[in-house]
């Protein structure tokens, strides 16, 4: 029980990594 649940926490945090990685890479710098 406690690998699966780790391990869907891991994949949530992997694309919410991606979702700002393309973010940032589709938007214009704002820095």
């Amino acid at each position: 029980m406690a690998p699966t649940k780790k391990l869907s926490q891991c994949v949530r945090v992997l694309v919410m990594i991606i979702t700002v990685i393309a973010m940032l890479a589709w938007s214009p710098p704002v820095f």
